[in-house]
């Protein structure tokens, strides 16, 4: 119970400092005009079928084919929608559990364990991902109701095979509802979560800035190379077995994300037992 209300305690008071939900709600309008921009362009590639709003989430988390799958570095462009909501997504949770420890870390500690301050913060994280995938889900609900488009997670054929066309991309794009939320929401979540989670543990062992510049290198190096371990990889459609030849298995994804964050929710409990809790210095936070 301790912990659970420490992590509510969290969530609040984190929630009502986001002043960056104004700039993560442009971005996805972003992406969604852009969808709604190629729907425009290319409706003759999609038959008498509109996209449906599994093709908005599809589009919006595409991706890009690794670099190494690219013949010239000119066909290497990463997608800036995706970018800027991944730096987003991985910002919304980073500073207010250090910042809670300066401003009162020593009440914190005094009346709860460790073990409890460390579980309310991944809490929280978790909390603030899933609350902000969701308010991505709303946008983009709402504006495929104003675009008339189908609010279903069936997919359009033809606009996935318009998408994904390329090298390694499967012949036939026929994926099913359920598969479509394993890919657009399941897969992205996890993604983001365990991204999140191995941030905080390193915003707490070392310091937020180390932190948010490691996360960035997990970004680029899912961009150039399709492992599973670069937890990225499963935010980005294209780079999943149900669309692509060569593509990460979507049980292999799930394992991997939900194995990250296991062992570093472990790892935080074993290390803040150890870390001096009561000593952060303000050039840390």
């Amino acid at each position: 119970m301790e912990t659970f209300k420490l992590a509510k305690r969290d969530i609040v008071l984190g929630v009502r400092k986001k002043m960056r939900y104004p700039v993560f709600v442009i971005v996805c309008l972003i992406g969604c005009m852009n969808f709604s921009g190629l729907m425009e362009d290319g409706l003759e590639l999609f038959g008498k079928s509109n996209p449906s709003m599994a093709n908005c989430f599809a589009f919006i988390f595409q991706g890009i084919e690794p670099m190494i799958r690219k013949n010239t570095m000119s066909e290497f462009v990463i997608p800036p929608v995706w970018l800027m909501l991944m730096l987003l997504y991985l910002l919304m949770p980073l500073d207010y559990p250090i910042k809670s420890m300066e401003v009162w870390g020593s009440q914190y500690l005094i009346r709860t364990s460790r073990r409890s301050w460390w579980n309310a913060k991944c809490i929280y994280t978790i909390v603030i991902n899933i609350l902000t995938f969701l308010l991505q889900i709303m946008i983009i609900f709402l504006f495929c109701l104003i675009k008339q488009m189908p609010i279903s997670m069936h997919n359009n054929q033809k606009f996935y095979e318009a998408l994904y066309g390329g090298n390694g991309v499967h012949s036939s794009l026929e994926i099913s509802v359920w598969g479509n939320i394993l890919l657009l929401i399941v897969l992205p979540l996890l993604g983001i979560v365990a991204m999140s989670m191995f941030q905080l543990f390193v915003a707490v062992w070392i310091n937020p800035y180390i932190a948010y510049l490691l996360s960035i290198g997990i970004l680029v190096c899912s961009v150039l190379l399709d492992s599973p371990i670069l937890l990225a990889n499963h935010t980005m459609t294209i780079r999943s077995a149900l669309v692509c030849e060569n593509g990460i298995g979507i049980g292999e994804a799930i394992l991997w994300c939900i194995g990250i964050m296991a062992l570093v929710w472990i790892m935080g409990v074993l290390f803040v037992k150890k870390k001096d809790m009561l000593v952060l210095k303000k050039e840390d936070v």
